[in-house]
């Protein structure tokens, strides 16, 4: 399979561990997902907005390009409790070199309050009215 169809061909929408490897280095990344394709949506996204939370994951992909990003499902897991010990399971023997915490995490269930939701749309809205972020953001 080349690079092209590895890239555009979408994951399920099934829970499982994936790796985020580029074309041209030898570094990859390990993750779980409870929605396999939205997790590839929501790293695709975050990296072309160039603001990912992973930032060595993000100046990879400044540096070797969106067409070079491949998202590869190597398990997937039936059970959505399993995940993370599963991800751990790779992590462990696979010693992913992008990964920034070597011990899995996730926040697999997390709802947040009524109070956490309103002071989050509080600082959204903030954000939007503020010219000097958006100029930050679209880069202008």
């Amino acid at each position: 399979m080349d690079t092209q169809n590895k890239i555009n061909i979408a994951p399920t929408n099934g829970s499982g561990i994936y790796k985020i490897s580029f074309n041209g280095s030898s570094k990859f990344y390990i993750g779980s997902a409870v929605n396999l394709n939205k997790r590839r949506i929501n790293h695709l996204s975050d990296l072309r907005k160039e603001r990912h939370p992973n930032t060595i994951m993000q100046r990879m992909f400044n540096k070797y390009g969106e067409m070079n990003f491949i998202f590869e499902v190597i398990e997937n897991v039936s059970s959505e409790h399993d995940l993370i010990n599963r991800e751990q399971f790779y992590i462990n023997i696979l010693m992913p070199t992008i990964n920034i915490l070597k011990i899995a995490n996730s926040s697999l269930g997390l709802k947040h309050t009524d109070e956490v939701i309103d002071k989050l749309k509080k600082i959204a809205r903030e954000m939007a009215n503020d010219s000097e972020w958006i100029s930050k953001v679209k880069g202008t």
